[in-house]
């Protein structure tokens, strides 16, 4: 889908990444966290491409989901951030994205990680696919991604399945 421009005062869009290309291509990711206020509702992962650095590409959404709130329920550190996509791109040319967000089939659980991957210069993407195993409500938080030289996704990212905290 086209990104729409931003409006309203309760919409944050930021976090944006940059990958560049083995052909040199400038890939940018950002989250929009949309008119339904930040920390709450649905958010959605923009990226843009330039090939000469200066000009980019109408934006592609990547992914739409519901947000994390400012801080999860067993930690009192901020991790809202956690939504900010990271993304790489392989030596073929396939993009990656990965974020935090709440499943929409168990929306009290903190956050899973997820990744979209796109195939054709960042014009559609991939259905999400959740990365962590676990079943639990805990948070899984800032993931990162990268691809080797060999076109292996690597991803990595903090789980607090296994904290005593209860709730």
């Amino acid at each position: 889908a086209e990104a729409q421009p931003p409006v309203g005062v309760q919409r944050i869009v930021q976090g944006s990444r940059p990958a560049v290309a083995p052909d040199g291509t400038v890939y940018v990711a950002w989250v929009d966290s949309t008119d339904d206020r930040p920390f709450e509702g649905l958010a959605e992962i923009y990226v843009a491409r330039s090939e000469d650095g200066e000009n980019f590409s109408q934006p592609s959404r990547a992914a739409f989901f519901l947000e994390t709130g400012f801080r999860p329920q067993n930690a009192f550190f901020r991790y809202w951030g956690t939504v900010f996509p990271r993304i790489a791109v392989g030596p073929d040319g396939k993009i990656f994205v990965v974020y935090t967000g709440i499943p929409a089939d168990n929306p009290d659980d903190d956050g899973d990680t997820f990744l979209v991957g796109s195939t054709d210069e960042g014009r559609s993407w991939s259905r999400p696919s959740r990365l962590n195993d676990d079943e639990t409500d805990r948070l899984q938080f800032f993931p990162e991604v990268d691809v080797g030289s060999d076109g292996v996704i690597h991803v990595m990212w903090g789980d607090m399945r296994d904290d005593g905290f209860e709730t």
